[in-house]
């Protein structure tokens, strides 16, 4: 005689399949965002003007103010490259632009960026990251309004440092 709360090896299997599939964790994948409206793994938070193009057609976007944050969805806690292409707001007898990046409030670098376009990446620990939302802020040092600084310039947005792209990847040192 069959037990009745017995239940049998097709139903069981599938609640264990189920179990797994909805407790994995984040996968171990690439984020980014490309600055063109389109391309975006990664959410633009605060901080942030339009997008833009250069005059060769690339997209960016500026960075407004003095601190500009970007979210993504969790990720497999593991170290990870952060990388940027990015220029500074220049004008003459302008200082040097700062850039300090965190995730999840974890200060993780700072550098100088050129006024010229150019990439850096910083590498990050495992520890900074979380498997639910991270949250990736840029602090600058100065933000300038062009109408400011630029004869002749009627735009007032105070401008930091410009992005190309941000990419987040898993990072195998």
């Amino acid at each position: 005689m069959r037990c009745p709360f017995a239940a049998s090896t097709s139903s069981i299997t599938l609640a264990l399949s189920l179990l797994v599939a909805c407790s994995k964790p984040p996968e171990a994948t690439q984020r980014a965002i490309d600055f063109d409206g389109e391309t975006a793994s990664i959410r633009v938070r605060s901080g942030w003007s339009g997008s833009e193009r250069t005059s060769d057609g690339a997209s960016f976007c500026w960075a407004e103010g003095r601190e500009a944050i970007l979210s993504t969805a969790g990720v497999v806690p593991q170290p990870y490259r952060v990388s940027i292409r990015a220029w500074s707001f220049n004008y003459a007898e302008a200082p040097p632009q700062h850039l300090t990046l965190f995730v999840n409030d974890t200060r993780v670098a700072e550098i100088a960026v050129s006024s010229a376009p150019t990439e850096h990446s910083f590498e990050t620990p495992w520890s900074v990251w979380a498997s639910q939302e991270n949250v990736l802020r840029f602090k600058f040092s100065r933000a300038d309004a062009p109408k400011d600084r630029v004869a002749g310039s009627a735009d007032a947005r105070p401008l930091s440092v410009a992005f190309d792209w941000v990419r987040v990847v898993p990072w195998l040192h």
